[in-house]
């Protein structure tokens, strides 16, 4: 068993193979994290002193920042004791996983290739979460698949998710062309720290979305509202990118609380007449002042791992970036 120390003020035991955000995670250390197999970068750290091994490929991080001494933490057990750092960290609580049994209440197809459905708990079930996190749905088969919960709260005992079918996924193959209603499953959850930051809100929010990751960011805005009105943003501006105009499943205009939204294309046909693109890029073309602003991207890690460097080189405070990648699965 190993020692790590987090930011000078956190410590935690690690045991022999466990990686370090199962250690955090068993400590309640509210360790960023998202996909929890290397292959996005939200549980990134740098390593100040000692030694580690690898347990998965480290597909999120670039040869630049493995060099400059950074690790995934869902990716790496100690060898020695450790001193990490993890810049932005916030020791913030989150609910207490659990291991639920539900059925399925409603699917809706929306798009091609996108459906949502609610999954209804019995009436008894107690189930807290932050919005912006996920859950995993577990299949009859033992299949686990990780989706973004799309309403705001559990006052109803539903929660709405929005699923984009992948060629060749056994999940994607359940959900689009055997699931029905009343099916048993069973959710584990919530999981992910992608989630408001209430305590010290700005006074901007730009909410940065691909495909389905508008899920999250419908939670989240879905929530603003509850919030005391010290707590709440002046202004919150959406980008939500997509590729067809068909993949375009949700309407904005019912979100709460948007300022200013921008829908933008990056493979539109000739009746378009938004923003063609990608967001990142249309971002830098708004000349927001990213002064009192903080910025919640969500969907795919290429968008993400571009607009972090470009916000780098205008020198915006990576601090006030939070972000959840959506890796997909097979």
């Amino acid at each position: 068993m190993h020692e790590i120390i987090l930011n000078k003020n956190h410590s935690f035991a690690i045991e022999c193979g466990q990686t370090i955000l199962e250690a955090a995670r068993n400590a309640n250390i509210s360790w960023p994290y998202s996909c929890k197999n290397g292959r996005c970068n939200m549980c990134k750290c740098q390593v100040i002193n000692g030694t580690t091994m690898v347990n998965y490929p480290e597909v999120g991080l670039t040869a630049d920042e493995k060099n400059k001494g950074w690790i995934l933490g869902c990716a790496r057990t100690a060898s020695t004791n450790l001193i990490l750092k993890i810049n932005g960290f916030q020791n913030k609580q989150f609910p207490s996983i659990k291991q639920l049994p539900c059925k399925i209440n409603s699917i809706e197809k929306v798009s091609p290739d996108i459906i949502k459905a609610t999954l209804r708990f019995p009436k008894s079930t107690s189930f807290d979460f932050f919005p912006g996190q996920y859950v995993e749905v577990i299949g009859n088969s033992g299949i686990r698949r990780s989706y973004s919960i799309a309403n705001s709260n559990f006052s109803t005992n539903i929660l709405e998710l929005h699923i984009k079918y992948i060629k060749g996924g056994a999940m994607s193959e359940y959900w689009f062309k055997t699931a029905m209603i009343n099916d048993l499953l069973r959710i584990e959850g919530p999981m992910g720290t992608f989630s408001f930051n209430n305590n010290n809100p700005a006074q901007n929010l730009i909410f940065l979305a691909t495909g389905t990751g508008i899920a999250p960011v419908k939670s989240i805005l879905e929530s603003i509202p509850n919030l005391n009105k010290q707590n709440r943003p002046e202004n919150i501006t959406l980008l939500w990118g997509n590729r067809l105009i068909s993949d375009i499943y949700l309407n904005i205009d019912s979100l709460p609380n948007l300022n200013d939204f921008n829908l933008v294309l990056s493979q539109p046909d000739y009746n378009w007449t938004g923003a063609v693109g990608y967001i990142q890029d249309i971002l830098m073309q708004m000349n927001i002042s990213f002064e009192n602003t903080e910025i919640y991207a969500c969907g795919s890690p290429l968008m993400i791992n571009d607009t972090k460097n470009k916000l780098i080189n205008l020198g915006y405070s990576i601090n006030r970036f939070y972000s959840d990648a959506f890796v997909s699965s097979i």
